[in-house]
């Protein structure tokens, strides 16, 4: 399904957001535009490739299928997001497959028009390059994360960078649509570990879970606890409490 596509601000520290308006505005005009439902693919893993996608609204995430199957989340990309890099950098195949958590519209632009761009616009590539020394040095700290941050540190670092990520702008309450399988796989702790330290996030108010949801009430007093938690990885959760979205920590 085609649309328009969405402008308006973009993340600063996404792709699109570190491009100038003029790089910006020639990339944009040589993708076409789609519209993806939830559950759809936008990527798929094996696949060839042969162009790239830009994210304009919604959430996607990264996944992998392991020999028997079973899926693995690797990352959530959002607005601003270049998608596809990998493949056009070094002309393999996918390495991984990408999913529309919710409503997402991106635009997707041939490699062969990618080239002409980059060739009218060269620094970019630079910016091509950021996105994947990015990508590697948030594996790197993800492995030191898992040998130095306890489980509760890792995973309300995590809700914080989620509740960004889902929150609507200048809002205070953010909904991610993630389960708890998910949040466990992404901080890399085991699931039965996880579920147990949102339990006791939930009993603080800081979060509400559901059905493939974790419900962020206030971001303002996730970071309070974030900050925290990461001062005194031990006991540094112990007293802080949420106001449930009440505004009640003014």
């Amino acid at each position: 399904m085609h649309g328009r596509p969405v402008n308006g601000t973009w993340p600063a520290e996404s792709f699109l957001g570190r491009l100038t308006a003029g790089e910006r505005d020639a990339l944009l005009a040589r993708g076409g535009y789609a519209a993806y439902q939830p559950g759809q693919h936008l990527l798929v893993n094996g696949d060839r490739g042969g162009f790239v996608i830009l994210v304009h609204t919604g959430q996607v995430k990264v996944v992998m299928q392991d020999e028997q199957g079973t899926e693995h989340l690797l990352g959530i990309r959002a607005r601003g997001s270049l998608l596809g890099e990998q493949s056009y950098v070094d002309g393999q195949p996918r390495s991984a497959s990408v999913v529309a958590i919710n409503q997402v519209r991106a635009s997707s632009i041939a490699w062969d028009k990618f080239d002409l761009y980059l060739r009218d616009f060269p620094r970019v590539g630079m910016e091509i390059a950021r996105v994947l020394a990015n990508r590697l040095r948030a594996s790197d700290q993800t492995g030191r994360d898992i040998h130095s941050n306890r489980v509760p540190v890792r995973v309300v670092n995590l809700l914080v960078s989620l509740a960004e990520n889902f929150a609507d702008p200048g809002a205070r309450r953010s909904m991610i649509p993630l389960s708890q399988a998910e949040v466990a796989q992404l901080a890399h702790a085991a699931e039965v570990t996880v579920n147990r330290v949102l339990r006791e996030f939930r009993d603080q108010r800081m979060v509400g879970t559901a059905y493939r949801k974790v419900i962020v009430p206030c971001v303002v007093c996730l970071d309070r606890l974030a900050t925290a938690v990461s001062a005194d990885p031990k006991d540094g959760a112990k007293g802080v409490l949420g106001c449930g979205g009440t505004d009640s920590h003014r």
